[in-house]
């Protein structure tokens, strides 16, 4: 009996051991981004200083890529997208007959277990394809 106890431990063992290494692994991974992904107060503090009003179309679409942002293509704004949430926010909308271009992007900036965080900015131009403004947004998202 005692014999079957012994075999029946040992062939546990090894699983155990392995769940538990799992589990460190994945705690040690969660603390190493939760160090290393940048937060919103510092990206939003890096438009404010490197993109001010008025800054060209290629330096805003390098500052986006230079901060690993998906983001999407420099597009001509509609009327029906200018009528979107985005535009209703009262520092855009009092430029709003100024816009003629935006593009936005997105990124993560932390995960814990089942929830994840990121930011959402989007910048919006001028005729001559300079930047007027932009909004910024953090959001939680559940997986």
């Amino acid at each position: 009996m005692k014999q079957l106890l012994k075999g029946i431990l040992a062939s546990l063992a090894a699983p155990l051991v392995i769940v538990g290494l799992l589990a460190v692994l994945f705690l040690l991974h969660e603390a190493w981004e939760f160090m290393t992904l940048p937060r919103s107060e510092y990206i939003e503090r890096r438009i404010k200083v490197e993109l001010p009003k008025g800054t060209d179309k290629a330096k805003v679409l390098d500052f986006l890529k230079s901060q690993e942002f998906s983001h999407g293509t420099f597009q001509k704004v509609t009327a029906f997208e200018k009528s979107m949430s985005d535009y209703q926010e009262q520092h855009i909308k009092s430029q709003i007959d100024s816009i003629e271009y935006d593009v936005g992007g997105w990124r993560w900036t932390a995960s814990w277990g089942f929830w994840s965080s990121y930011i959402q900015v989007r910048f919006y131009f001028n005729k001559d394809e300079k930047l007027i403004d932009y909004t910024f947004r953090e959001l939680l998202e559940s997986i």
